[in-house]
């Protein structure tokens, strides 16, 4: 029997972590973010809000390896 070891493909990339924000040499971008929509109700945006100030709600953003490696590589 033989197994076969596959590298993890993907990363998972947090607020903080030196690939959270991309950069186009004039703006920086934030990979992951959180959009309210329009007709989310005033209190639901309040203890969202709370929740992102707080720490709580977390934007985390699922990357491929091979698009980092080449994103550190073009630099």
């Amino acid at each position: 029997m033989t197994f076969t070891y596959i590298e993890n493909q993907f990363k998972k990339v947090r607020p903080g972590d030196e690939q959270f924000n991309m950069n186009d040499g004039v703006q920086i971008i934030p990979r992951a973010s959180i959009e309210i929509g329009q007709g989310c109700p005033e209190y639901f945006k309040t203890i969202i809000a709370k929740a992102y100030n707080e720490g709580w709600l977390i934007p985390i953003a699922t990357v491929k390896t091979k698009e980092l490696f080449w994103e550190e590589f073009s630099k």
